[in-house]
């Protein structure tokens, strides 16, 4: 969003901003999606699964009325702190494949977000932003090989 806000049109750049929000909900929501099948099977899966649909109604309908970033923080950083309790006591425990990845994941996006907070600078052209989206792109390949190797908790083996 940053480096194309000055050459779009204000329509335009806030429908990307819009788009941008929205897909960190979606973010959000299919991490969760992801806690309800890789350890949670019956009743506490559906309970799961309609927490995360509520959270997620909840955030679009915020999102309706503002474009903070903050909702989006909120909105992840629930979700991660839940995602990283999970996976970090599976990954304690030894249970499930792909847990360290993600959890991994989780962590480096908190180190990442404390730079960009911190307002920390390499250079006037890398900056807190910059190494904030760097590191982010680390956790991404973390969320994705650890997501590889989840598989559905009560799926039954053959």
């Amino acid at each position: 969003m940053h480096g194309f806000q000055l050459m779009l049109g204000e329509t335009a750049a806030e429908a990307l901003w819009l788009a941008t929000l929205l897909a960190m909900g979606g973010f959000s929501f299919f991490l969760l999606l992801s806690l309800a099948f890789s350890h949670l099977t019956d009743s506490w899966r559906t309970l799961l699964i309609t927490i995360a649909v509520i959270k997620l109604a909840i955030y679009i309908g915020l999102t309706s009325i503002s474009r903070e970033f903050l909702l989006v923080i909120g909105d992840y950083g629930v979700a991660m702190l839940v995602a990283l309790g999970f996976h970090g006591a599976s990954q304690l425990r030894g249970k499930r494949p792909g847990s360290a990845a993600i959890s991994l994941g989780i962590l480096l996006t908190f180190v990442s977000s404390g730079v960009q907070i911190s307002g920390f600078s390499l250079h006037q052209y890398f900056n807190n932003n910059d190494i904030f989206h760097v590191l982010q792109m680390g956790a991404t390949y973390l969320f994705y090989r650890g997501a590889l190797a989840l598989t559905d908790r009560s799926a039954k083996s053959a």
